[in-house]
This record gives C-alpha cells, sequence and structure tokens, in this order.
C-alpha cells in the first residue's frame, strides 16, 4: 500500500505535469498580464486555450500512445532515457507550429516567443536526454518561474508579483515531488531547472 505522502508527490508531479504547465502560464498570461486582459474577451481567451491545449497536451499524449503500440517506447511514463528523444522531439515540433500558428492570429510577440522558447527548451532537452536524464517537470517549472520574472522584473508589471512568488513556491513542490520519488538527482532537477529559466527567459527578453 502507498504511503500517503507518496501519494501527496506523485499528486503534485501529475498535477505540474510539464505539458500542462503550458496550458496553465497561458491562461495565467490572458487573465492577469494587462496587455491580454484588456485585449481578449473571455471567449476568445477559452478558444485560444484549448487550441493550445489541444496542441501541446492532447496531441503529444497521442503520439506517445501510439509510439508505445509500435513498440517505440517501453513506458508512456518515458521513465527511460531511451524513451524520451522521439516524444520529446515531437512534443517540441507540436510546441513549433502551435507558436506559428499564434503568430499568424497577431496573438502578440509575448504568447509567441514564450510558446517558441518552450518548444527550444523541449527540443534542447531531448538531446541533453541522450547524455543526462535532466528533470523536465524541473524544466517546465523553470520555465514558467522565467516567463513571471521578465513580467515582474523586466517590464515593471508589479501587479503580477504574487504569481511569481506562487510560481517560485510550487516550483519548489515540483522539484521535491521528483527528489522524494527518486524520479531524478538533484543535479538532473537543478540542472534542467536552469535549462528551462535560461532558454525560456532569454528567449522572452530578446
Amino acid at each position: 500500500m502507498k504511503s500517503a505522502s507518496k501519494s501527496f508527490w506523485e499528486l503534485i508531479s501529475f498535477i505540474f505535469h510539464p505539458l500542462l504547465l503550458i496550458t496553465a502560464s497561458i491562461w495565467l498570461l490572458f487573465e492577469q498580464y494587462p496587455y491580454y486582459k484588456a485585449r481578449y474577451f473571455e471567449e476568445e481567451t477559452n478558444i485560444l486555450l484549448f487550441f493550445i491545449f489541444a496542441n501541446t497536451f492532447v496531441m503529444p499524449t497521442i503520439a506517445v500512445l501510439i509510439l508505445k503500440k509500435l513498440g517505440l517506447v517501453q513506458s508512456i511514463y518515458l521513465k527511460n532515457q531511451k524513451d524520451r528523444l522521439f516524444p520529446f522531439l515531437i512534443t517540441s515540433m507540436f510546441c513549433f507550429f502551435t507558436a506559428w500558428q499564434l503568430h499568424q492570429s497577431f496573438i502578440g510577440d509575448l504568447a509567441f516567443r514564450y510558446l517558441l522558447a518552450i518548444g527550444i527548451s523541449i527540443f534542447v532537452l531531448s538531446f541533453i536526454n541522450i547524455k543526462k536524464k535532466l528533470s523536465a517537470h524541473a524544466t517546465g517549472s523553470g520555465g514558467v518561474v522565467a516567463l513571471l520574472s521578465y513580467i515582474v522584473i523586466y517590464l515593471g508589471e508589479g501587479e503580477m508579483a504574487f504569481w511569481l512568488i506562487g510560481s517560485l513556491f510550487l516550483a519548489g513542490l515540483v522539484l521535491s515531488s521528483r527528489l522524494y520519488l527518486k524520479a531524478h538527482s538533484v543535479s538532473e532537477i537543478y540542472l534542467g531547472f536552469l535549462l528551462g529559466f535560461s532558454i525560456i527567459f532569454c528567449s522572452v527578453a530578446i
């Protein structure tokens, strides 16, 4: 029987799955960042979020299931380093496609650069993974912290500070969950966070 603590940390890992963080962070951008709050109605935001969720979570998940069916990955949880290359590359392609579609829709530079940077970080992660299994959870968390750091510190949007502090707290929870579950070593977690933070921050700040 699982202990309550293990179940808690598994729940944290599931809720803050890196692919779910993409839609969650875009939702935060549209609902709380003044530029997008003033520009889009709720109906438009919901359509965009559905499009992003479908492309960055549903389609990559279906791709992993197909790869599992074809015997190209051993587990849908991608615990093995060898299992990660193709799913990560496919996911990065979906992110690039989504970013391009949003750019064509004149969605705004920040959302476009952010999604493009997510694609880049997953693409880079897929090849680093061949040598070292960095934490995708940590990479995703680092990306969210980077986005909010850019908005609060670089753009001076102080009203978003609460969300930045919250993202740091949640990143701590996510990183702790991966350590507790022994999914990664300390170095794999911190290097993953650094990778996500640096790529996202540099990309959105350009």
